[in-house]
C-alpha cells in the first residue's frame, strides 16, 4: 500500500462451515507379558505376547457440509520369542521372531478412505550374535528378514479410496562396533546392507490398467543398499578431545516405480571439545565445536517422491557451551 495511505482493511480469519472441525477421541489399551526362562545353563528362552486395543472415533462438527462421523476399532495379539545361547561369558548368539500390526487410525485420525481398512502387518525373523573382546568393547552382528503385508495405497479403480495390496520384503545384515579401544580412543561404528524389494505386485494407485501395477522385484524407495557410519573420539589430554567421523550411503530409488535414482554420497564430520579448567568452572563446563560436512560435499540425503528431492546442508559449524550442576 502507498505510504500516503498506510491503512488496510483487517483480515478476519473466521472458520467456515465447510472447514475441517473434528473431535477425535481415542481409546488405546495395551498390555504385555514377557519372561526369560533358563532352559539350560547356557541356553535361555525369551517369550512375550502383547495385546493392543485401538479405537478411534471421529465426530464431524461441520455445519454447512453434510457431517460424516467415522469409527474404527482394531485389536490383536503380537507375539515375540527368542532363543539366547551363551557358550562363554563374552559371546551370545540369538534367534528371534516378532509380529506387529499397524492400525488404520494410528495417527489419531480417520477418513472415509481409510476407516474400513484392516491393519497392515509385519513379521521379522532375525539371527545375531554379540562378542565382547574386552569388557569395554562390543561387536555385534545380525541377519534379518522383514515381511510387510497389505500396504495401503490409493485404489486405482475407485479414486479417493484406498486398498490393501501386495507384500514387500527387506533382507538385511547389520554390523556394529562400539566402546573403548584404548584409554584414549573411543569408537562407534555401524554398517548395514539392505535389500528391500517387492515380493507380491503392488497397485501403484494411479491407474486400473496393468501399467499401474508395480511388479515383483522392484526396489522399495528411500532404501539404499549400503550404509556406513563411523565416529572416533580421541582424548588428547589437558582437557582437549577431538572427534572425526564419516557417513556413507549408497544410491537409492525415490519410489516404488524405480524411475528416479539418487546417487550415493560420503560425508565427513569433525569436532573439537575442551573442558574448562577448574578455576573457571572446569570439570562441569565444556566448549564444543562441531563441524558437519567438512569438505562441503553436495548430496541428497532424502526425498519426498520423484520430484521433491532435498539437498544436504553445506559445511556447517556450531559452537556450544554446556555445563552440568
Amino acid at each position: 500500500m502507498p505510504a500516503s495511505n498506510p491503512f488496510a482493511i483487517a483480515t478476519r480469519f473466521a472458520p467456515n462451515g465447510t472447514d475441517a472441525d473434528n473431535d477425535v477421541p481415542a481409546t488405546i489399551v495395551a498390555g504385555y507379558v514377557q519372561d526369560q526362562i533358563t532352559l539350560f545353563r547356557q541356553l535361555k528362552l525369551l517369550a512375550g505376547v502383547r495385546y493392543d486395543y485401538f479405537k478411534v472415533d471421529l465426530d464431524d462438527h461441520r455445519t454447512t457440509t453434510p457431517a460424516v462421523d467415522l469409527a474404527r476399532t482394531d485389536h490383536g495379539v503380537s507375539p515375540r520369542a527368542a532363543l539366547i545361547w551363551t557358550p562363554i561369558e563374552a559371546v551370545a548368539v540369538y534367534l528371534s521372531y516378532s509380529y506387529a500390526f499397524l492400525p488404520s487410525g494410528e495417527q489419531l485420525g480417520l477418513a472415509t478412505t481409510t476407516a474400513d481398512l484392516a491393519p497392515e502387518t509385519a513379521r521379522n525373523y532375525e539371527i545375531g550374535a554379540r562378542w565382547d573382546p574386552w569388557p569395554a568393547l562390543s561387536l555385534s552382528a545380525a541377519v534379518f528378514r522383514l515381511n510387510r503385508d497389505d500396504g495401503r495405497v490409493v485404489d486405482p479403480a475407485r479414486p479417493g479410496l484406498f486398498i490393501k495390496t501386495g507384500q514387500t520384503r527387506t533382507d538385511g545384515v547389520e554390523l556394529e562396533l562400539r566402546g573403548t579401544v584404548t584409554p584414549f580412543w573411543q569408537i562407534f561404528g555401524g554398517y548395514a546392507y539392505l535389500n528391500a524389494y517387492i515380493t507380491e505386485p503392488i497397485s501403484s494407485g494411479t491407474t486400473a490398467t496393468v501399467a499401474g501395477i508395480i511388479p515383483t522385484g522392484n526396489k522399495i524407495g528411500l532404501v539404499p543398499h549400503n550404509m556406513f557410519a563411523l565416529w572416533n573420539r580421541f582424548t588428547l589430554g589437558a582437557g582437549w578431545e577431538t572427534g572425526l567421523g564419516v557417513l556413507y550411503q549408497s544410491g537409492y530409488f525415490t519410489s516404488l516405480n524405480n524411475t528416479v535414482h539418487i546417487p550415493g554420497f560420503t560425508r565427513v564430520d569433525g569436532a573439537v571439545y575442551y573442558t574448562l579448567p577448574t578455576f573457571i568452572g572446569g570439570g562441569n563446563a565444556r566448549l564444543a565445536v562441531n563441524v558437519e560436512n567438512l569438505f562441503n560435499t553436495k548430496y541428497f540425503p532424502t526425498v519426498d517422491g520423484d520430484n521433491n528431492i532435498s539437498p544436504g546442508a553445506p559445511i556447517t559449524a556450531k559452537l556450544t557451551l554446556s555445563a552440568t550442576f
